[in-house]
């Protein structure tokens, strides 16, 4: 099976976190909008077409040190993959309602727990080792403006890193030619001890 890349895994992590809108808003499903991003959330928030909201953003990766075995072939690179989900809601009238909320109407506290819920322990078709997404942080921008409310839930996951070396192996093992058969007994002919077994001892299929 082809390795998780950075296009599968974001797709099953926006899949995900869709699953949670609905119209009324409600504990179990607490956003009314979800859509992707990319760049810094500015000051006047997300652009959002409703709100709660929550906007999917890929924060890149980083390379992780690569595994070798004892031969130096075969050489696994991996890289750290990281989202963020930015989740925002805006309810300047009352801090306590927007932060905490209740079961009718989840404040951003209970947004968060909704998204860590389906993100966390997500797993990743064919990721590096099948490990899984997995919770960083939950932290609050502090570029925005208290009458917003934007947090960001960031999350990483381990993938195979995309590598020329399986392509070039495979080119060279189709280029390369066969060892013909190889046959041969302790005993040649024309030694000085006749050979006292006429059957060929062992045989060679080096391509089998």
């Amino acid at each position: 099976m082809a390795a998780a890349t950075l296009a599968t895994a974001d797709t099953r992590i926006y899949s995900a976190v869709a699953a949670l809108v609905a119209a009324p808003v409600t504990e179990p499903k607490p956003l009314a909008f979800v859509d992707r991003f990319v760049g810094n959330v500015p000051p006047t928030g997300l652009p959002a077409a409703k709100f709660p909201a929550a906007m999917i953003r890929c924060n890149g990766t980083q390379a992780e040190r690569p595994v070798a075995t004892l031969t130096g072939i075969g050489t696994v690179d991996r890289v750290k993959a990281s989202w963020s989900v930015l989740v925002q809601m805006t309810d300047p009238n009352d801090v306590t309602r927007g932060v905490n909320g209740s079961a009718a109407f989840p404040g951003i506290l209970r947004i968060v727990d909704a998204v860590t819920a389906v993100l966390n322990g997500l797993w990743l078709d064919d990721a590096y080792m099948e490990r899984v997404l997995r919770l960083v942080s939950a932290l609050p921008d502090p570029a925005i403006p208290s009458t917003l409310i934007v947090y960001d839930v960031r999350f990483e996951a381990m993938l195979d890193a995309p590598s020329a070396y399986a392509a070039q192996v495979a080119a060279y093992e189709a280029a390369a030619s066969d060892i013909e058969e190889m046959r041969g007994d302790v005993n040649a002919q024309g030694t000085v001890d006749p050979a006292p077994n006429p059957l060929v001892q062992f045989v060679a299929e080096p391509n089998e």
